[in-house]
């Protein structure tokens, strides 16, 4: 596809097959502060904890690339 708008349009990879990058400090944060928050039943500050463990192992969403990919496959 064109690079008409700075970026290449590129396949999406699996969650499964995905390199780990580990922030250790980070993961710990996370990890903690799911933990307080669900322990005092704030089941969204549990939530968005979760979400930041899962980001500083580097499985985040997908990239701006993959999405457009996912967009011209699926219309």
């Amino acid at each position: 596809m064109s690079n008409l708008f700075g970026f290449t349009v590129q396949r999406p990879v699996s969650v499964w097959k995905r390199p780990i990058k580990l922030k250790f400090g980070e993961l710990v944060k996370a990890v903690g502060k799911a933990a307080i928050s669900g322990v005092f039943g704030n089941l969204e500050g549990a939530a968005s904890g979760g979400a930041q463990a899962l980001e500083s192992l580097g499985l985040q969403g997908n990239k701006p690339e993959e999405i457009a990919w996912l967009l011209v496959y699926r219309s």
